[in-house]
């Protein structure tokens, strides 16, 4: 039966690179697999009895000292016969504690190492520097979004209560279509005020989520809110909203004010890329894959698309699409919708449309009547 070390020793043995042997009247009584290794053998058993000075040989400084300084020694053996160790030799109560360690190597190729480390060095203090301006920027970029915030809200509280004032019969009778309008400016006005405080509430410092006021609701109602608030900007360029709501996808669970804030952003875009006179659908559809429990909302343009190699990054804040068609901006309105959306537990994407423009699309949550009326048509085939 193979003898021990005792706890301490066999515990040291585990944690540490060196190898260690027991030695007891100069011959080996017990070593670690990590000495068994450094000294060329396949199990420490085939070290017991034997000495260390017949694994080790003089390689110019002589064999270790006990409690002396550690020494270089060769290994013999054809297994580890280039290997070079520092051995030190440790007086303990039970006997001598040999520890092993590989001796480093000269650096066969310094001035390589030395440029490894120069442009090591370099490339953390570029990585350090990037890091800083990404901070920077981030802080102007939230400084800039406060100072927008405070800007805007005057004017819009000025013509929401102009509009309000002209509304009023102290200031004489008005028509039916300048009631709408001033009706609709009013809607505008506070859905704008509502967008100003949710983008400062998403684009906040670790802002990750923001409340949402979840309820079934219609979907074609929601889209005609949103069509309706943006007409007098489809007369402008003689453009017409074809709306295609499936009515076993109209009930679904959201917010309406936030959906109202991704629906307008994407509409907008829609009515600013497509050509005049066009045509501009927008609607849901049945999602009609197993065990779907979503509805897709979708808005077509008839403009010029978005480049493939763009697709991946225009959700992300502040990425403006390149091209002739690119429009003014600050890259903000695509980022505020996918936050909105994936808020909602949905996914939002782009394609190409079918006219040539580009088809958005996302997600949202079915309502539960939804999904009973859904799972009812599968059953019944």
């Amino acid at each position: 039966m193979k003898a021990g070390p005792g706890k301490k020793i066999a515990s040291i043995a585990d944690v540490v690179d060196e190898g260690l042997a027991l030695c007891r009247e100069g011959r080996i009584w017990w070593a670690s697999d990590r000495m068994a290794t450094l000294l060329g053998c396949d199990s420490p058993d085939a070290l017991i009895g034997e000495a260390m000075s017949d694994r080790l040989w003089d390689s110019g400084q002589g064999l270790p000292q006990l409690d002396g300084p550690g020494v270089a020694c060769a290994v013999r053996g054809s297994a580890a016969s280039s290997r070079s160790l520092q051995v030190h030799r440790i007086p303990v109560r039970s006997g001598e504690l040999w520890l092993a360690g590989c001796v480093e190597e000269p650096d066969p190729n310094p001035a390589l190492t030395e440029f490894t480390h120069r442009a090591l060095e370099q490339a953390n203090r570029e990585v350090t520097r990037l890091r800083e301006e990404l901070s920077r920027q981030k802080n102007e970029r939230q400084e800039l979004l406060a100072v927008l915030g405070h800007e805007l809200r005057t004017p819009i509280t000025v013509i929401a209560g102009y509009s309000r004032l002209l509304l009023s019969p102290d200031v004489g009778a008005l028509n039916a279509a300048q009631e709408r309008y001033l009706n609709e400016t009013t809607k505008s006005c506070r859905r704008l005020d509502e967008l100003v405080e949710s983008l400062l509430q998403i684009f906040s410092e670790g802002m990750v989520e923001f409340g949402l006021d979840l309820a079934p609701r219609s979907l074609r109602s929601a889209i005609s809110t949103a069509c309706e608030a943006l007409d007098p900007l489809l007369e402008e360029k003689n453009l017409r909203f074809q709306i295609q709501v499936d009515p076993r996808a109209d009930r679904a669970i959201f917010d309406s004010t936030r959906l109202g804030q991704v629906l307008a952003n994407l509409l907008d875009n829609a009515i600013g890329f497509s050509k005049v006179g066009g045509e501009i659908s927008i609607g849901t559809r049945r999602v009609v894959e197993p065990d779907a429990d979503c509805v897709e909302i979708f808005v077509e343009d008839s403009g010029p698309g978005i480049p493939t190699s763009q697709r991946d990054r225009i959700f992300e804040p502040y990425v403006r699409i390149n091209g002739k068609k690119a429009r003014s901006g600050h890259g903000l309105g695509l980022a505020i919708c996918k936050r909105v959306v994936d808020a909602h537990g949905g996914s939002i994407s782009v394609t190409d449309g079918s006219t040539g423009g580009c088809r958005f699309e996302f997600t949202l949550p079915k309502a539960g009547s939804q999904v009973e009326v859904d799972k009812e048509e599968r059953e019944n085939g």
